[in-house]
């Protein structure tokens, strides 16, 4: 065998497993269905809502409400604490994602 034969018989072969591959890859993408139905659902939104925990520096008690601007972590805050009465102070800021 001349080193011709080989080199095209070898290039021959890589091709055909190349088209091989190519054609699985795609029949795999094309009918899968699991995979088409992520791809062609409608992307849920993701909606983001910030908040704040206040704490009473007294008892600890602790409480969420929404974010408000002007908020930073510490903070006194106008509203009390139904144990003790002390004012809330914002202990920490977030947000979470909650899909519609």
């Amino acid at each position: 065998m001349s080193f011709d034969a080989f080199v095209t018989g070898y290039s021959v072969a890589v091709s055909v497993a190349i088209f091989a591959a190519l054609a699985l890859l795609l029949y795999y993408l094309l009918f899968n269905k699991s995979l088409m139905a992520r791809i062609s659902a409608p992307a849920q939104q993701a909606q983001l809502t910030e908040f704040v925990i206040l704490k009473c520096p007294q008892c600890g008690f602790e409480k969420k409400r929404q974010f408000e601007l002007g908020d930073y972590v510490g903070k006194v805050d106008q509203e009390r604490c139904p144990h003790d009465n002390s004012q809330l102070v914002v202990s920490s800021i977030a947000k979470e994602t909650s899909s519609q």
